[in-house]
């Protein structure tokens, strides 16, 4: 994402793509806690709903869409499990690792499974490839 420091207008897209993600973050965070907690307590939708005193059609269209969810409905369906949420973490764009990261460990291990897999397809003698040896868990289903 390029800087919003500028006053250039935002676009579109990138207000409609970024005004998304944080519905589904939320939406996400949301019904993963109701999911861990009806679980625990054996609550069903329409419990729920009682609990709500909302229509169990209602509770399952919230349950179903992030886009069907506001503040004031978020906040409901915590406090029918006597919760509410902490204020979420606001990062800078700048601030963010950069997209596609990876770990320092997980790159050493994929370049040297890369270079390792390249050894093995070398020439051996002429023009004949060496394929690459099957693991031991092929060999063993194919004998």
């Amino acid at each position: 994402m390029t800087s919003f420091i500028s006053n250039a207008p935002r676009s579109t897209r990138d207000t409609a793509y970024y005004r998304q993600r944080h519905r589904n973050r939320v939406f996400a965070k949301v019904i993963a806690f109701i999911n861990e907690q009806a679980e625990k307590e054996q609550i069903t939708q329409r419990e729920l709903a009682v609990r709500l005193g909302k229509d169990p059609a209602q509770v399952s269209r919230w349950l179903r869409h992030p886009s069907n969810l506001t503040l004031d409905t978020i906040s409901d369906l915590l406090l029918a499990f006597d919760a509410e949420a902490e204020l979420p973490q606001i990062v800078k764009f700048k601030d963010r690792r950069p997209a596609n990261y990876m770990h320092p460990l997980i790159a050493r291990i994929q370049s040297r499974a890369a270079s390792e897999s390249v050894l093995q397809a070398e020439p051996s003698s002429g023009t004949s490839w060496r394929a690459p040896s099957p693991s031991p868990a092929l060999r063993s289903s194919a004998a």
